[in-house]
């Protein structure tokens, strides 16, 4: 499957250097995902996008996703940025928020933010 996926890549994209696929390993099973609260779940996805959009350079934050597997939480969410942003300001921006965020929620396991340019 992933010889597939990244031979379609590759077709699509002839000049990248290199392809990286990653699977991350969750056990032996995969675990349905158990809903916040409302009330929780709608807090801190206004706060992310608040965090988020303190950088100028972050021009939103969208398709906030919440959930909880076990005992853990996990956050993602999309940005659009300028275009013209070199990839280390985007790192920063998105190291920052990530951070800022975290303090505000520390039992947060993962926050996984996707960077994308306008």
């Amino acid at each position: 499957l992933v010889d597939r996926v990244e031979g379609e890549i590759r077709a699509e994209a002839p000049t990248l250097a290199s392809i990286n696929t990653h699977i991350e390993n969750e056990g032996a099973h995969i675990e349905q995902a158990a809903p916040q609260t409302a009330e929780q779940a709608a807090h801190m996805r206004q706060r992310l996008q608040e965090i988020a959009e303190m950088h100028p350079q972050v021009v939103d934050c969208h398709e906030v996703s919440l959930r909880r597997v076990r005992d853990r939480i996990y956050v993602s969410c999309h940005f659009h940025l300028n275009g013209d942003l070199p990839i280390g300001s985007v790192h920063e921006i998105s190291t920052d928020v990530e951070d800022r965020f975290r303090r505000e929620f520390p039992q947060i396991f993962r926050v996984t933010i996707h960077s994308e340019p306008v």
